[in-house]
């Protein structure tokens, strides 16, 4: 790896904490369920950024010969792998909520049971791979984690892009459509870099290498280019304060358009409001509500609003 191409990594680094920051206080200023979401996948994201800066280092400066090389390039694959796959799920859940969609507590527990025996079995080659020295298994189970990720993301991208027309709130509806073009601009050269950069660029690992670091560069940059600056159109949900939609769905079994009601009605929307932004008549607010009602064992819009945001006291 070419010096170049290290301090755009670094750079990336420095972005990407700065971008962790600002999804963290969109969060608690606006309280949307896919902006907590974003800041975990971006944890994880950076995370993998982080171990391939410190790899390429060693790599570049301290590069040592024999036994110890392989076991420090082991030990790097067997971490990075599982953090890929946790990243891609995390982002995934991310565009599913920017649609205004829940995800089941059993997709999710399904997910991560998934991820979860991926990394297992990571964990697992790189025990014998640091006994028998031999980290051919751990490349081999790399090559699978990555192509993975990179259908993950293109999945996610044609999701969004098929869906944000669903999306109610208009800001949201663009902002879902952008952060899927978005996606589709950084990565699809990853993914040609990827199936054809050994014969588009033969014998240029390192310009590839530099490509691709400036894609995840881009990357870290998203939160900036399309958060910041479309949020404050939405109004703030309660000083960050947001439901766990997880957990009511579980126990009180609500379904999307009922969310949509209680979120409506913890911003203080009456009824003919809610009916006109949802488009959808007065009496059937009125059912939705009467369900909601019945469903969460309350008898006023305060008592819903105080339930969902903890505020039981």
């Amino acid at each position: 790896m070419s010096h170049a191409t290290l301090i755009v990594f670094i750079f990336s680094l420095v972005i990407g904490v700065a971008g962790i920051s600002l999804l963290n206080e969109l969060y608690r200023r606006h309280g949307r369920v896919y902006l907590r979401a974003g800041v975990w996948q971006l944890v994880l994201f950076n995370l993998v950024l982080l171990g391939q800066l410190l790899y390429s280092y060693y790599s570049l400066n301290l590069a040592a010969e024999g036994d110890a090389a392989v076991r420090i390039t082991i030990c790097h694959l067997a971490a990075s792998s599982p953090l890929k796959l946790f990243w891609v799920v995390l982002l995934g859940i991310m565009g599913i909520n920017l649609l205004g969609m829940t995800v089941s507590i059993r997709a999710v527990s399904n997910l991560r049971a998934l991820a979860t025996g991926l990394a297992l079995g990571m964990l697992i080659l790189a025990v014998v791979a640091l006994r028998t020295l031999d980290p051919r298994p751990l490349f081999r189970f790399q090559a699978v984690v990555e192509m993975i990720v990179v259908l993950g993301i293109l999945g996610i991208t044609v999701f969004l892009l098929i869906r944000h027309r669903r999306v109610r709130v208009a800001a949201e509806r663009r902002l879902a459509r952008d952060f899927g073009l978005t996606l589709l601009v950084i990565w699809l050269p990853v993914v040609i870099s990827i199936l054809l950069g050994s014969r588009l660029w033969p014998n240029s690992n390192e310009f590839r290498l530099f490509i691709h670091s400036l894609l995840l560069l881009g990357f870290n940059l998203i939160p900036f280019l399309l958060l910041r600056g479309r949020l404050p159109e939405l109004p703030p949900f309660q000083a960050g304060r947001e439901p766990d939609w997880h957990d009511l769905i579980g126990k009180f079994g609500i379904t999307p358009r009922e969310r949509e009601i209680i979120e409506l009605i913890c911003r203080g929307k009456r009824n003919q409001e809610i009916a006109d932004e949802l488009f959808i008549s007065l009496q059937t607010v009125k059912d939705h509500n009467y369900r909601i009602f019945r469903k969460l064992g309350v008898k006023t819009r305060v008592q819903v609003a105080n339930l969902v945001r903890g505020d039981n006291e």
